[in-house]
């Protein structure tokens, strides 16, 4: 009868770990994988600019759905496979149904990969609509300007309640 016991309350003990929440960085929670284009380069309107789709939780929501833009301003693109550029500053916006989020984007680094290829890593404090951080982290591809015929880079990512 004892054992029985002991290992009922080690159960009852080791549940609410195993399905401990997310630990929310931001209210309410962004977390999702974004897809988009670089729709204007950084050298013709003093940032990069990017849209796409966003796909994912935004507070309670867990299949939420909706557009993003973000603006980055960043150091010059690495040319070396190792080297690292600052992302030094932006802001973004995030639609999804009647919830508008927007912010800054604080702090980041673009890491050449090579192939044309870099990964990120941002930094996006929420400004409106919420509080609080959400860490973005993906891959910028600048293969599809060298296709013919050229097409916008591409940005996919994720965007997660932890760095």
């Amino acid at each position: 009868m004892n054992r029985l016991r002991i290992v009922s309350l080690a159960l009852a003990a080791a549940i609410p770990l195993g399905a401990a929440p997310l630990f929310a960085q931001s209210t309410p929670v962004v977390a999702g994988d974004v897809a988009g284009l670089e729709v204007a380069p950084q050298f013709l309107v003093g940032a990069a600019v990017f849209v796409g789709e966003f796909r994912g939780r935004v507070g309670s929501n867990t299949s939420a759905r909706g557009a993003f833009y973000v603006a980055a301003k960043h150091d010059a693109l690495p040319d070396e496979v190792g080297d690292v550029a600052a992302i030094t500053g932006g802001n973004w916006y995030l639609l999804s149904g009647f919830r508008f989020l927007r912010g800054t984007v604080e702090s980041g680094a673009i890491t050449n990969i090579g192939n044309n290829e870099f990964a990120i890593v941002a930094t996006l404090r929420l400004t409106g609509g919420g509080t609080g951080r959400i860490y973005f982290a993906g891959i910028l591809d600048h293969n599809p300007l060298f296709n013919f015929p050229p097409r916008p880079p591409t940005l996919v990512g994720e965007l997660s309640q932890s760095p």
